[in-house]
Protein backbone atom coordinates (compact mmCIF):
# COMPACT_ATOMS: atom_id res chain seq x y z
CA UNK A 1 0.00 0.00 0.00
CA UNK A 2 2.86 2.54 0.89
CA UNK A 3 3.97 2.32 -3.11
CA UNK A 4 1.05 3.15 -3.79
CA UNK A 5 0.52 6.74 -2.48
CA UNK A 6 3.24 8.40 -0.08
CA UNK A 7 0.67 9.15 2.66
CA UNK A 8 0.17 5.41 3.57
CA UNK A 9 4.05 4.72 3.68
CA UNK A 10 4.77 6.58 6.80
CA UNK A 11 3.73 4.34 10.03
CA UNK A 12 1.39 5.38 12.68
CA UNK A 13 2.62 7.44 15.41
CA UNK A 14 1.86 6.19 18.68
CA UNK A 15 0.13 9.43 19.58
CA UNK A 16 -2.66 8.82 16.53
CA UNK A 17 -3.29 5.35 18.03
CA UNK A 18 -3.67 6.90 21.71
CA UNK A 19 -6.27 9.37 20.38
CA UNK A 20 -8.08 7.02 18.63
CA UNK A 21 -7.91 5.09 21.71
CA UNK A 22 -9.47 8.24 23.34
CA UNK A 23 -12.01 8.86 21.68
CA UNK A 24 -13.63 5.70 21.52
CA UNK A 25 -13.48 5.83 25.27
CA UNK A 26 -15.22 9.39 25.54
CA UNK A 27 -17.95 8.17 23.11
CA UNK A 28 -18.06 5.09 25.21
CA UNK A 29 -18.54 6.75 28.45
CA UNK A 30 -20.91 9.55 26.87
CA UNK A 31 -22.96 6.58 26.22
CA UNK A 32 -23.13 5.52 29.27
CA UNK A 33 -23.65 8.72 31.23
CA UNK A 34 -26.32 8.94 28.93
CA UNK A 35 -27.89 5.35 29.52
CA UNK A 36 -27.52 5.94 33.50
CA UNK A 37 -29.54 9.26 33.60
CA UNK A 38 -32.20 7.51 31.66
CA UNK A 39 -32.18 4.65 34.49
CA UNK A 40 -32.28 6.60 37.38
CA UNK A 41 -34.97 8.58 36.40
CA UNK A 42 -36.59 5.70 35.18
CA UNK A 43 -36.17 4.23 39.05
CA UNK A 44 -36.52 7.16 40.52
CA UNK A 45 -40.01 7.82 38.52
CA UNK A 46 -41.19 4.23 39.33
CA UNK A 47 -41.04 5.02 42.94
CA UNK A 48 -43.41 8.17 43.07
CA UNK A 49 -45.69 7.41 39.88
CA UNK A 50 -47.99 5.22 41.84
CA UNK A 51 -48.74 7.97 44.39
CA UNK A 52 -49.21 10.97 41.32
CA UNK A 53 -51.89 8.08 40.11
CA UNK A 54 -53.66 7.84 43.52
CA UNK A 55 -53.26 11.70 44.50
CA UNK A 56 -57.29 11.93 43.19
CA UNK A 57 -58.41 9.61 45.21
CA UNK A 58 -56.29 9.94 48.47
CA UNK A 59 -57.18 13.37 48.41
CA UNK A 60 -61.22 12.82 47.98
CA UNK A 61 -60.67 10.26 50.66
CA UNK A 62 -62.18 7.45 48.83
CA UNK A 63 -60.00 5.22 49.71
CA UNK A 64 -58.69 3.78 53.28
CA UNK A 65 -54.84 3.43 53.90
CA UNK A 66 -55.30 -0.37 53.76
CA UNK A 67 -56.41 -0.58 50.02
CA UNK A 68 -54.19 2.16 49.30
CA UNK A 69 -51.11 -0.21 50.62
CA UNK A 70 -52.15 -3.36 48.36
CA UNK A 71 -52.61 -0.76 45.46
CA UNK A 72 -48.62 0.48 46.14
CA UNK A 73 -47.64 -3.05 46.69
CA UNK A 74 -49.05 -4.51 43.29
CA UNK A 75 -47.90 -1.97 41.57
CA UNK A 76 -44.12 -2.20 43.39
CA UNK A 77 -44.61 -5.84 42.23
CA UNK A 78 -45.25 -4.96 38.38
CA UNK A 79 -42.80 -2.58 38.48
CA UNK A 80 -39.99 -4.32 39.91
CA UNK A 81 -40.77 -7.29 36.54
CA UNK A 82 -39.97 -4.02 34.62
CA UNK A 83 -36.82 -3.34 36.02
CA UNK A 84 -35.53 -6.39 35.42
CA UNK A 85 -34.66 -5.62 31.65
CA UNK A 86 -32.94 -1.80 32.77
CA UNK A 87 -31.01 -3.67 36.21
CA UNK A 88 -29.68 -5.91 33.95
CA UNK A 89 -29.22 -4.00 30.63
CA UNK A 90 -25.49 -3.36 31.04
CA UNK A 91 -25.07 -7.62 31.36
CA UNK A 92 -26.60 -7.91 28.48
CA UNK A 93 -24.68 -6.04 26.21
CA UNK A 94 -21.51 -7.28 27.67
CA UNK A 95 -23.01 -11.18 26.58
CA UNK A 96 -23.45 -9.71 22.91
CA UNK A 97 -20.55 -8.14 22.44
CA UNK A 98 -18.49 -10.89 23.80
CA UNK A 99 -21.38 -13.34 20.77
CA UNK A 100 -19.87 -10.59 18.72
CA UNK A 101 -16.34 -10.81 18.83
CA UNK A 102 -16.87 -14.79 18.93
CA UNK A 103 -18.60 -14.75 15.59
CA UNK A 104 -15.82 -12.25 14.02
CA UNK A 105 -12.95 -14.34 15.41
CA UNK A 106 -14.40 -17.90 14.02
CA UNK A 107 -15.25 -15.99 10.81
CA UNK A 108 -11.41 -14.95 10.45
CA UNK A 109 -9.78 -18.10 11.71
CA UNK A 110 -12.37 -20.03 9.09
CA UNK A 111 -11.41 -17.62 6.17
CA UNK A 112 -15.43 -16.53 6.03
CA UNK A 113 -16.50 -13.51 5.57
CA UNK A 114 -17.45 -11.09 8.43
CA UNK A 115 -20.81 -10.60 10.03
CA UNK A 116 -22.37 -7.63 8.42
CA UNK A 117 -22.36 -5.73 11.23
CA UNK A 118 -18.36 -6.25 11.09
CA UNK A 119 -18.00 -5.59 7.67
CA UNK A 120 -19.66 -2.07 8.02
CA UNK A 121 -17.35 -0.84 11.41
CA UNK A 122 -14.03 -1.73 9.07
CA UNK A 123 -15.63 0.42 5.97
CA UNK A 124 -16.19 3.03 8.20
CA UNK A 125 -12.50 2.68 9.90
CA UNK A 126 -11.37 2.47 6.40
CA UNK A 127 -13.28 5.87 5.38
CA UNK A 128 -12.01 7.72 8.31
CA UNK A 129 -8.39 7.01 7.35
Amino acid sequence: MGEDSESRAEPIKLRELFDNVRKNYFRIYIHYTYFNLFRYMYFQADNVIAYVFLIPTIVSGRITLGIMNQILRAFGQVASSFQFLVASWTSIIELISIYKRLQAFEATIDDETLPKMDQEFLERGMKED
